[in-house]
């Protein structure tokens, strides 16, 4: 998955470290019904097909797996084993917080930090992530409410509500700010999975789409 792109990049290969503290909101605009039953189990998968708009693609399917990693006291944590087009395998895993919102945590995303997208909250997150040599990623995660609906192939129940989050990302290489990256990102509640990851392109950069393509559950 890539979360959170850092320049180079590695959810949806994207996510960086949000700093916790979102308030739990419910209300109109909000889609925020996760529960226990719609987090994947062990031994589901699905799959993400990745589009650069540069000509690079990436089908990669996931596998739940069992987890004794931990995040916050009252949240629910799998762990996610990918497999690349190219044969590359990763581990990242996802924490399903009780008010809603959504974390991702991998070593090769911003130092191995948690990364929180305020989902059902709402709440701006924001973070100052130092890369070292004086270049640090700042970024703020905002949820945006209800998305647009969702067509899951093979799945019945479709089309699936969202809920979505914009994260806007800048580096600051030595105090002089030089470019941003803008992320949007779809969720299923009712299934607890991510159903896009769209990276807006800039000047000299195409953008690129994450977008769910298969969903098998156990």
């Amino acid at each position: 998955m890539k979360i959170l792109r850092i320049s180079a990049q590695v959810l949806l290969a994207s996510f960086f470290a949000f700093i916790q503290g979102c308030s739990s909101t419910s209300g109109p605009g909000n889609n925020n019904n996760t529960s226990l039953s719609s987090i994947p189990t062990n031994g589901s998968t699905f799959s993400l097909y990745t589009n650069s708009g540069g000509g690079f693609l990436d089908p990669t399917t996931y596998t739940v797996a069992a987890s004794s990693k931990q995040h916050l006291s009252d949240s629910k944590v799998i762990m996610l084993i990918g497999l690349h087009s190219n044969g590359q395998v990763d581990t990242s895993y996802e924490s399903f917080e009780s008010n809603g919102d959504v974390s991702l945590w991998s070593p090769t995303w911003n130092n191995g930090a948690w990364s929180t997208l305020p989902f059902a909250s709402r709440t701006a997150v924001n973070t100052s992530s130092d890369q070292g040599s004086g270049l640090k990623i700042n970024s703020v995660a905002m949820g945006n409410g209800s998305g647009g609906k969702f067509t899951v192939p093979g799945v019945s129940g479709n089309p699936y509500s969202t809920d979505s989050v914009t994260v806007k990302q800048y580096t600051v290489d030595n105090g002089v700010t030089d470019d941003s990256t803008i992320e949007h990102y779809s969720f299923i509640p009712t299934l607890g999975l991510i159903a896009i990851d769209r990276t807006d392109g800039s000047p000299g950069v195409p953008g690129s789409l994450d977008s769910l393509t298969q969903y098998s559950p156990k």
